[in-house]
Parts: structure tokens; sequence; C-alpha cells
């Protein structure tokens, strides 16, 4: 007589997670939720004792009101100026957060508030302006923060229990954060910092960003792949450790579960939360360890006994998402949320396949060992060797499947892909790894101790890790930029792409489709310029002036704010990629942060085929270099004819320079900041000469002395300055009746030939 087989896999919980993301989705609906939510759940509860399946069904509905009555209080009370502080990051005095449950983003002054403790922000209400520029990201414009002063923080309960009962945690974090301080090499202490406490505040920019470029930005922040990492190789042998010494002091617990090595697990795996920043990643994956460290103390139905437990992994990562969204409904709005979620279920749904069929094409290699009539001894290095292979391919196919399930969100909100990150991302890994082992072991070693054996293996990795990485960042398209495509044309080829890796290419008609989408994807779209366009984006206190014409590069004239951050990321890179990203050029009036800041990080993404003017500190230019002490140099790019004048050789503001930029009968300057001795002299020597199209006026439009020379020399049409508040020169520039333009009172600006100026309208607060 056989055995019966095991019944399908039931997966209840899928359709309940359908119910919550549907109520989420439905929350804005003008529908009495609340009142809804109830009757169901009255209905539910009499529909036990007659049929299970209208239960629920029932129960589905109840759960899809109950998260959309849940949603809209949360969305009712976006900008509500109180709640629970939950830092996030600082920065020298500054430390930025939000407030729970409205999500509101805020910067209070370090140490003012502890985290957890509920807080009401007091007006008058200071928020920050994001950037903004004619093409808005395809994720939106970045919330604004809200600032607030220790005098505007009105305190109102002091933090929830759990949050002090991990207080000792916290301490044991900040003296782990202390120890790393002794650390002779900067670059291995910020890393450590990093990947051991979640703290990466003191991560050099530079660094940050290589790993941003590479793909493996993801191994910087602590989630699942470390806490994997820690809870077999650390946690587990120490709750071993511990339970033999516990029942050699506690004989009587002896073989209980009290202190099985199970239960200690599951708590050494739940500290890493609070040790490592209580960030979202490290919490789900540390719940998840630690319920399955559980599982084996929790008794066997009789049913079951006889197939043993067979845990499923798509019902674990649906229960991990139906409580996320239960806690709160907008937490699938997160990138982060997204980018976990999805990778995870690739992972589950595809990497096993993708293995198995990179495996199959190395399978008659492997067979060369068990062919062959070998001592045992003889075939070990076969064996390793086979292992080796296997951990490889498995490796590699879960990067590929994670890089696929994770593009669309990618391509979507950051407009960039690095494809060398699905080698990078494994090879890095062999160095975290022992990093993540040995940092901890260090660091133990020295607060105890005082000793540290392993100081010089964790800086030797570090570097080996960092060059590694400059190798890939060496490699062309690395990372590529990506021109803007509707998120469902990206989401049809991956998902389309991962589906027919799961089912082994089966779907002829699929394929056609798949390969299609990925043509219609990466086919060029044509987005030359028809005519000169200019355009200033809004950047608060700063410059950043981009313009083009038929068969000329795209040329940046400065890319800097001093009062606001995501200049290029928000406003410039979505330009650039709506014109297909084209070839570009930089020219540079003065290094000062509100002219150059954001320069490096266009260099990086869109190397310049030629950089005029000033250089930022510390970078080093790629490409050609033109610059001048002074008088005038000139130069042509396609219709353009473009002439740099500078007055005066000395750094700052009135050493800055000025471009002219002439296009067939029309002429445009656009100035730096010189408004002095630097603006006199190019004036006196008659660089500077009208009639002018469109100026941009000097120095944010500050009451220069020369104001009245420089606009008697060029006679501007159009005046455009580029500030955060309203320009000193107003007043003076309304007196004159000339037509005159403010990104601070309009947002960003645009100005053709035979066209007056085009107003942006403005999307942000």
């Amino acid at each position: 007589m056989t055995a019966a087989s095991p019944t399908q896999t039931s997966r209840p919980i899928l359709p309940l997670l359908g119910a919550v993301l549907s109520g989420s989705f439905l929350a804005p609906l003008p529908v009495p939720w609340l009142p809804l939510s109830l009757s169901l759940l009255v209905g539910t509860i009499l529909a036990l004792t007659r049929s299970a399946r209208l239960a629920a069904l029932l129960l589905a509905l109840s759960l899809l009101t109950l998260t959309a009555a849940r949603a809209t209080k949360l969305t009712s009370t976006t900008h509500d100026l109180q709640g629970r502080w939950l830092p996030q990051s600082s920065y020298d005095d500054e430390t930025r957060g939000l407030l729970r449950p409205s999500g509101l983003r805020l910067s209070a002054p370090s140490g003012s508030l502890m985290e957890g403790e509920e807080v009401r922000v007091l007006g008058p209400h200071r928020w920050s302006r994001p950037v903004e520029g004619p093409v808005p990201p395809a994720a939106g414009l970045p919330s604004p923060t809200l600032i607030a002063s220790t005098d505007r923080l009105l305190r109102l309960r002091p933090p929830a229990l759990t949050t002090r009962l991990s207080q000792p945690i916290q301490e044991v974090r900040d003296a782990g954060l202390e120890g790393l301080q002794s650390h002779p090499d900067p670059t291995t202490r910020a890393l450590l910092s990093a990947l051991l406490f979640g703290h990466r505040a003191e991560l050099d920019p530079d660094v940050a960003d290589l790993f941003t470029r590479t793909g493996t930005r993801h191994l910087l922040a602590i989630s699942g792949f470390h806490v994997s990492i820690l809870a077999a190789f650390l946690c587990a042998p120490l709750a071993k450790l511990f339970a033999r010494l516990l029942s050699l002091a506690l004989p009587g617990l002896r073989g209980g579960r009290l202190i099985s090595p199970e239960l200690i697990r599951a708590a050494l795996v739940l500290t890493l939360v609070p040790l490592s920043g209580s960030g979202a990643p490290v919490m789900r994956a540390a719940c998840a360890w630690a319920l399955a460290s559980l599982a084996p103390l929790i008794p066997l139905q009789p049913s079951l006994k006889e197939h043993g437990r067979r845990p499923d992994s798509l019902s674990a990562w649906a229960l991990a998402l139906l409580l996320e969204l239960l806690v709160d409904p907008k937490a699938w709005q997160s990138v982060s949320i997204q980018l976990s979620y999805a990778a995870a279920l690739g992972l589950i749904q595809t990497s096993g396949t993708l293995a198995r069929l990179l495996r199959g094409r190395s399978q008659n290699a492997s067979h060369l060992a068990s062919s062959l009539d070998l001592h045992p001894l003889s075939a070990l290095p076969f064996a390793i060797l086979r292992r080796l292979r296997d951990a490889a391919i498995t490796a590699l196919a879960a990067s590929v499947v994670a890089v696929l399930s994770t593009a669309p969100i990618v391509w979507h909100h950051f407009g960039e892909l690095a494809p060398a990150g699905v080698l990078a991302t494994p090879l890095a890994a062999l160095f975290i790894t022992p990093l993540l082992l040995f940092g901890w072991l260090d660091l133990a070693l020295t607060v105890v101790v005082g000793f540290d054996p392993l100081r010089e293996l964790c800086t030797w990795l570090t570097h080996a890790l960092i060059s590694l990485l400059f190798s890939f960042d060496s490699l062309p398209a690395t990372p590529v930029q990506l021109p803007l495509r509707p998120l469902w044309m990206v989401f049809t080829a991956c998902a389309s792409t991962l589906f027919l890796i799961r089912t082994r290419a089966r779907w002829r008609l699929l394929s056609l489709c798949a390969g299609a989408a990925w043509l219609a994807l990466l086919i060029p779209r044509d987005t030359t310029a028809s005519t000169l366009e200019i355009h200033a984006l809004d950047v608060g206190h700063g410059t950043c002036v981009v313009f083009r014409a038929p068969g000329s590069r795209a040329w940046i004239f400065d890319a800097g704010s001093r009062d606001r951050s995501q200049l290029a990321t928000a406003a410039l890179f979505p330009l650039l990629r709506s014109w297909g990203n084209p070839p570009t050029a930089i020219a540079c009036s003065h290094a000062d942060s509100d002219h150059a800041r954001a320069l490096p990080r266009l260099a990086s993404r869109f190397p310049p085929e030629l950089w005029l003017g000033a250089v930022t500190r510390g970078h080093e230019v790629q490409s050609a270099h033109l610059d001048l002490e002074a008088g005038a140099l000139s130069l042509e790019d396609g219709p353009l004819h473009l002439e740099l004048h500078r007055g005066l050789s000395k750094p700052g503001n009135e050493g800055s320079r000025t471009l002219v930029i002439e296009y067939q009968s029309k002429r445009v300057v656009l100035s730096g900041d010189a408004e002095g001795d630097g603006l006199d002299l190019m004036l006196h020597h008659g660089d500077l000469a009208g009639p002018t199209d469109l100026l941009l006026a000097p120095h944010h439009g500050s009451d220069s002395p020369w104001l009245v020379h420089l606009l008697e020399a060029l006679s501007p049409e159009e005046i455009w300055v580029s500030a955060g508040a309203p320009p000193a020169i107003g007043p003076e520039l309304d007196r004159r009746g000339l037509s005159w333009h403010s990104t601070a009172a309009h947002g960003p600006l645009l100005w053709m030939p035979k066209c007056q100026t085009l107003v942006g309208q403005r999307r942000g607060p």
C-alpha cells in the first residue's frame, strides 16, 4: 500500500494580500469605508456557522474595506505636524527623519529629539522646496521637508515601551560606533559602521557613489543578505554555546524549549534590529529568520507528521507583505519596500529554475570525475570544484533574477542601471561576508579585551573590495543612462522574460512578445532640437542653465545650489533623458558650491566631451578642458558660436566667467557672479556688448554698482534671475520697464527664438 502523496500547497494568505492591496488602491474613492467594514465583519462572524467559503469571502472584503479606511485616515493626515519621531540620518548639527504615521519629512537639530518620542511642530513653518526642471522626475518630485528649530518642537509623549526596552541595545550600538572610531583607516571605519550598525553618515560620498555606479549600493544597506550571514555564521554558533552553558548552569531546564538553541538564536537575530539602526529591511529579515528558527519548536498536527513540515516561501513572502500593509497601508509606495519585495518574489519564483538551466549546460563537464575510476582522495578536488561551480551558478542566477525583478522600479525611479552589477554583486559579496563576520569579531575583541588581531585583515578586505568595484566602474555603460519609457512597457518586458525563464521558454508567442517589448524599449526616439532652446532650472540660491541647438551638444552652464538637494537627479537628469541622453559639454563660471556642486555627479553619469571654465575642487576632468586667465576665447559647436569671457584671474565671484551664445541673429549672455571689478573689466574691454536677446543677471540678481552700465551696454530684451528669493534688482528693472522673470517667482524658465519667455508650472510647494 503506497503512502498518500502530499496535497497541493494551499496559500490562503495570497487572496488576503490581494484584498489589502486593493483596499490601499481604492482608498481615494468617496465610500464610507469604516461603516462598511464593520458591517462586513459582522457578516463574517455570522457566516462562520453556515458557510466557510462565504466567511472567507466576507473576511477578504472586510480586510479590503478596513485597509481603505485606514489608508484614508493616513492620507487625510499626510501634513499633520504631529507624530512619533523616527530619525534616519545625521549631518553635522542636523538630523533628518520622519514623523509617523503621516510620513512627514522633518529636519531637526541633532540631539533635540529622542527616537520614538511623540512631537508636534509649532508654527510658523518653514519648508524646503525641491529643485524643479522642465521635465519632472518619473517618480515625482522629492517630498518637501519641514525644517524646525528647537523652540518650534513641542514634546507630547515619551517614546513607546518597545523603544524604551531597546534602549540598552541602543547604548551598545553607540558604544560599538565609538569603538570603531579607533580604527586608523577612515575608509574601513566608515564601511564597517555602515555594515555593522547601518550608520552611513561617515561614508565618503565618492565611495557611496562607487557602489551606486556599479549596481552594488544595496550591499551597503543592512538587509536580508546581511542578516542571513550573521544568523548562519554568528548567531547559530553562539546560540548553541549559550544553550550548552545554560544547561550546565540550570540542569533543571536541560532539554526544555526555554533554553533551546532555536529560541536563543531567534533572540540573537532580533537584537540585530536595534543594533543596526532599526531599518525596515533588517526588521523584515530578522523577523523572518526568528520565525524560521522558532518553527521547529511548534508541534506538528497529526495530519502533517507523515510528510513533515514543508515551509512555503511564497506564503511567507505574502504574510510579510500583508503584515507591512496592515501596519501601514501606504507602505507599498516606499521605493525600499518595492525593491525588497520585488527582488524577493523574483528569487522565490525564478532563481531556482534559472540556476537549474545554467547548471544543466555544464553537466557534461561535471560527469568527468564520475566517469573516471579515481581514488576517493583523487576525486576530492573534482568534488570541491563541482561545489564551487554550483555555488557560482546559484549566485549568478540569483543576481540576474534580482536585477530583472527590480528593473522596472529602478528604471522608473532612478533612470539608470548598471549591467555590471550582475557580476559585481556576487563577487563583492565574497568580500562583504568576511567583513561582516571579522568586523564583529574584531570589534568584540577590541571592546572586551582591548586586542584587535583582525584589524589589518578588515583593512585589506575593504581596499580589495574598493579596488574590485573600481575595476567594474571602468567598464563601459557603468552605469547606463536609461531613456524615458512608460512604466508598463518596462514591466511587460521584464515580467515576460522572468515568466519565460520560469516556464523554460515553452511559450513561443510569449517569447515574441517579450522580444518585441525589449525592442520597443531600446529603439532610440528622435529627440533632436528644432531650434535653440534655453532652460533655467529652479534650483533656489544657485544657477543651472541648460541649452541646445540643432546639431549641437547639450550644454550645461553651472549646476549648483546652496539650499536645495538632488539637483542632478530631480531636475537635470530627467531633462537630459528626455533629450535622448545626448553628448554633453560643461561650462562652469566658478567653483563655488551654488554654481558647481552637482557637476561631478553630472560628469560621472553624462561624461562631457568638453569642459569650459572652472573645475570643481577635487574633481579630475577626464575630457578636453579649456579655460582662460583673463580676456576671451571662442569656439564653434554646430550652429552655435560660443564665447567665454573673464575679467579677473582670481578665485571666487569676481574671477567668474561669462558665457555668450550666438545662434543665427540671436545673442544670449549668461553671467556668473562677477558684479564688481570683474564685471567692470569685462565691460571696459568691450567683451560684453549688445544688443542682447536674453541676459542672465549676475550674482543671482544682487544690487551691483555696475548694473546700470551692464544694462546700457547689453540692451537686453529679456532678463532672467536665478535665485531663491525676490532679487534686489527687481524694483530697478520694473522702473526701467524691462521684461524680466525670476526662478524664485516663476519656477523653471524656457526661452526660444521668436518666443517670449515660457514660464514653467511650479509643481512643488
